[in-house]
């Protein structure tokens, strides 16, 4: 169930929530949930990101997805502050 959403671009902060928006659908329709809950544990408003070789600063948000009692995964997502790219990563917890 891991996957990755990149985007680069000229993007909004709507743009950024709906990317989030569309990796919950994705974890909730891969993992057939019908009971599930998104916990936000952390939420940076200014945090470094460094990768391949490209350093962005901009806020990082990451959310616990819980089915019934169990932790199936995170959901991190980062935008940098200039609006030009969004990473999002679904990880399972094995």
């Amino acid at each position: 169930m891991d996957f990755n959403i990149l985007e680069e671009g000229e993007f909004s902060e709507a743009f950024f929530v709906e990317k989030i928006n569309q990796a919950k659908r994705r974890i909730v329709v891969e993992n057939n949930l019908t009971d599930f809950n998104f916990d936000k544990v952390r939420h940076s408003l200014s945090i470094s990101l460094s990768t391949n070789g490209r350093s962005f600063q901009g806020q990082y948000i990451i959310y616990e997805v819980q089915s019934g009692k169990h932790i199936i995964c995170h959901l991190e997502c980062f935008m940098d502050h200039n609006f030009k790219y969004i990473d999002i990563v679904a990880r399972s917890i094995n």
